[in-house]
């Protein structure tokens, strides 16, 4: 945590030969206290009663526009992964139809294959006793 600090006008002495000392933000009393330069005066334009930091239009719009890019950029971002997901979406469904084509193929040659070989049964001699002449 960064505690804000200003810099007042003191008398000069041995011990504070530049005349000033430097207390907290919050510490300042303007009836007790006098900035020493313009540096300490613009912190105190930028205080409330409180001395808390009260930022400028300036400081918000900038922050202001820093948020609209971070979120301009972040919409992009998505956009490029829903992209990519949609891509990739359409490759699986594109697998997934090929799939589809051979397992129907496949099924087919199953099917061809179990009728040749019903046919190669029916056709085949049976083996074991030989038929009687009639």
């Amino acid at each position: 945590m960064h505690i804000k600090t200003i810099r007042i006008a003191s008398e000069a002495s041995n011990d504070n030969s530049e005349g000033f000392i430097i207390i907290n933000l919050v510490d300042f009393d303007s009836s007790k206290h006098e900035p020493f330069d313009d540096e300490a005066r613009a912190a105190l334009a930028g205080a409330d009663a409180s001395g808390e930091y009260v930022p400028r239009a300036a400081e918000l719009l900038a922050a202001s526009d820093d948020l609209l890019q971070r979120h301009a950029d972040a919409a992009a971002n998505l956009e490029g992964q829903f992209a990519a997901l949609d891509q990739r979406r359409a490759d699986l469904d594109a697998r997934d139809a090929d799939l589809k084509v051979r397992a129907a193929a496949q099924e087919a040659e199953v099917q061809r294959l179990s009728a040749e070989a019903a046919k190669q049964t029916e056709a085949a001699p049976t083996k074991g006793k030989p038929s009687k002449p009639e």
